[in-house]
């Protein structure tokens, strides 16, 4: 769920997150909120305007893209 979360924040809503991730919309949708109700908290703001994420979202974005740099980057054994 966290890879979504990362989809989404980085494409900017949930259906270019879901095209990132090759889902449906719909189901982008229950992901994130899945990780919401999880987590206790609200990742992103939903609207009429373009996505964004909350404080916390924004936060978590940037260590789940740090550690998705750091899998990536490690060789494998």
């Amino acid at each position: 769920m966290f890879a979504s979360f990362v989809a989404v924040a980085q494409g900017g809503s949930i259906s270019a997150g879901a095209r990132r991730q090759g889902v449906t919309q719909g189901a982008m949708t229950r992901q994130i909120q899945r990780l919401e109700h999880d987590l206790g908290v609200r990742l992103v703001v939903r609207g009429t305007g373009p996505l964004r994420t909350t404080l916390t979202g924004a936060r978590l974005h940037d260590r789940q893209s740090s550690r998705q740099r750091s899998a990536s980057a490690t060789p494998a054994r």
